[in-house]
């Protein structure tokens, strides 16, 4: 090989050294960007899921099935009310058959 020829290989490696250096500024910053994301998804996961314990989804479900109840009960009183309020109404119409005598 002659002089030219292995100062033409030493330039082109430095210039693939430059271009691996930047490569690898490019990958520390999107490590220190992914770093800190990936510790706040595990914060919000943990807040959603609870990680064992109640967390927001627990919390909402438990909600809903008391909700879910509530209304069953409300909608069983209100129908034992109506049933009541009708059976007073036809008490008193059998009464007062029987007083008008």
């Amino acid at each position: 090989m002659s002089q030219d020829e292995l100062q033409a290989i030493n330039a082109r490696l430095d210039r693939e050294d430059e271009k691996l250096d930047q490569i690898m500024q490019a990958v520390t910053r999107q490590v220190a960007i992914c770093e800190p994301t990936r510790t706040r998804v595990a914060a919000l996961c943990d807040t959603v899921y609870g990680n064992g314990q109640d967390g927001l989804k627990g919390r909402v479900s438990t909600l809903e099935t008391v909700r879910s109840s509530l209304r069953y009960g409300l909608t069983t009183m209100v129908a034992l009310v109506s049933v009541m309020v009708a059976v007073t109404g036809v008490v008193w119409a059998v009464i007062s058959a029987f007083t008008k005598d």
